[in-house]
């Protein structure tokens, strides 16, 4: 299992969406170039293909953060007996068995 944080991409690809739109707004300054038409459709495309990245991974399930996990089973799990099961468990979901 590989943990993403799917709001650090999404931002991302709004990042490299703006700086298209640039390339976009320079081209527009720029249409004697005989290539312009080919290449504001190939940004637009790419565009396209960021926003399509970040409709599927809005639609990503979320993973737990493990330090947040550790925190709730410490919360749960107060005596000394109890910390090897939280230490397994902590090992189980970062092997990704959970």
């Amino acid at each position: 299992m590989r943990l993403i944080d799917a709001d650090k991409e999404i931002e991302k690809l709004e990042k490299k969406i703006e700086a298209l739109q640039e390339e976009i707004r320079q081209c527009y300054e720029n249409k004697n170039d005989p290539y312009f038409v080919g290449k504001i459709n190939f940004i637009y495309n790419n565009i396209i293909e960021y926003r399509l990245m970040i409709n599927s991974l809005n639609f990503f399930e979320t993973a737990y953060d493990l330090d947040e996990l550790m925190g709730g089973l410490n919360k749960i799990l107060k005596d000394e007996i109890s910390q090897p099961v939280a230490d397994c468990v902590y090992e189980c979901v970062q092997q990704g068995f959970w």
